[in-house]
């Protein structure tokens, strides 16, 4: 009787113990700082602001889309009655603001002119700006170099003297034709108070020298493909993650003073497989959010990375500054084995 009791109690034991091997093995949960912390700059973010031949830098004006100068040298023989026309070859734009932007506008153009003239007497010159957008229509009162601006700024240019255009403001406005950013044609007369004064058959010169700057302040909303941030990389063996198991990548994201919300895409891709694009999400001027995404790998020994598309979504009309405004990305956390958490 006793014999058959032993039997019976290994026989239970051993069967509980095979049982025990089939379970699936315990791992704790814990959570990880990953050595993650990094800030981008609009540079960083999108480098053709500092490579393209046609984007210049001013410490008043931020990053600014410069045409080629332009000259006029005119001459009179009568009463100038016609208008002298001067177009520029079309700038291609960013092409961070390349994209479904119907609703974009170039908020503050100006164009450098520098007039001057040899008129027998004081004489304006009538100028008129056509774009495919409309016109704009204004005087050169007098010698000397001016900016015509479509909204006073109140820097100080000295010897260039400001002039508040209005009529600039819609000009620049999409859609833009294939990216490029039609630069408008300037026409310019002569406008003389005393017509008498002019000798007949006498030469009158007029000489006009002109450049476009467009600051890349915009207003309105625009849809256009990221830029990409530095991926975080994860290795499930040293994170202690085996596969078959939920985990969660946690960051921190700061949108501080960049002079456009912007539209942050985030980007799962385990090795081997095809890039997940989660939802979008849009990160506000002055806004900080914490993000996390979890997962669950289907093996073990995974190794993936994760990281952020990054594009403008709606203007402030604020300047494109080198030293003001910024995105950062810290306190990246990972916490591994989620099912176990109490």
């Amino acid at each position: 009787m006793h014999s058959k009791r032993f039997v019976l109690t290994w026989t239970l034991l051993g069967l509980s113990l095979c049982l025990s091997c089939n379970k699936e093995p315990q791992y704790p949960t814990k959570t990880v700082a990953v050595p993650y912390d990094e800030t981008y700059d609009l540079a960083r973010l999108y480098p053709e602001l500092e490579t393209s031949p046609f984007i210049k830098y001013d410490a008043n004006k931020g990053y600014y889309l410069i045409s080629e100068e332009r000259q006029w040298n005119l001459s009179y023989t009568d009463t100038p009655i016609d208008f002298q026309t001067l177009t520029w070859d079309s700038v291609p734009l960013p092409s961070f603001l390349c994209g479904d932007n119907a609703g974009v506008t170039l908020t503050n153009p100006g164009v450098f002119i520098e007039n001057r003239n040899d008129f027998p007497v004081y004489a304006s010159v009538d100028a008129i700006v056509f774009n495919g957008k409309g016109k704009a229509e204004f005087v050169l009162s007098d010698n000397g170099t001016s900016l015509y601006l479509a909204q006073e700024d109140a820097i100080d240019r000295d010897p260039v003297r400001n002039r508040e255009v209005q009529a600039l403001g819609p000009l620049f406005r999409a859609p833009f034709a294939d990216g490029e950013l039609l630069l408008p044609s300037l026409s310019v007369r002569p406008n003389t108070l005393d017509e008498e004064a002019f000798t007949r058959k006498e030469e009158y010169r007029l000489q006009l020298t002109a450049s476009w700057m467009i600051p890349l302040a915009f207003a309105g909303d625009i849809q256009v493909e990221g830029a990409p941030t530095l991926p975080v990389t994860l290795d499930g063996a040293s994170l202690g993650a085996p596969g078959n198991h939920r985990h969660r990548i946690k960051q921190n994201l700061e949108n501080k003073y960049l002079p456009f919300d912007c539209r942050i895409t985030p980007v799962f891709t385990m090795e081997g497989k095809q890039p997940v694009y989660l939802d979008s999400f849009i990160l506000k001027n002055e806004e900080q959010v914490e993000y996390s995404y979890e997962f669950c790998p289907s093996e073990d020994h995974w190794k993936a990375t994760f990281h952020y598309l990054v594009s403008p979504a709606r203007g402030r009309d604020e300047f494109f500054s080198k030293d003001h405004g910024y995105l950062r990305i810290w306190y990246t956390k990972f916490t591994a084995n989620l099912e176990n958490a109490d």
